[in-house]
């Protein structure tokens, strides 16, 4: 291999980086938007034959449906100041 083709090859190959490097930081972006949005998307892959499939998204808007109103209450003990 002549110097000026491992030149071209180390070019493409730091360009091909850059260019994945990109790629993952407008997924994070993304993801990111995608976490606080109230709604949970399924995002499906393939890997190793077969079919997966993940959830990104707000996870309390998937459980709301299911959690009961938050409740409040004192304890009255009356040996710690607390007592009527």
């Amino acid at each position: 291999m002549s110097l000026k083709n491992y030149k071209q090859a180390q070019e493409f190959l730091a360009g091909t980086q850059r260019a994945a490097q990109d790629a993952e930081q407008i997924v994070r972006a993304e993801a990111e938007k995608l976490a606080n949005c109230g709604q949970i998307y399924p995002i499906k892959t393939i890997e190793n034959g077969h079919q997966v499939t993940r959830y990104i998204g707000d996870s309390a808007a998937t459980f709301q449906q299911f959690t009961l109103p938050g409740r409040k209450f004192t304890i009255d003990n009356p040996r710690r100041g607390g007592g009527k």
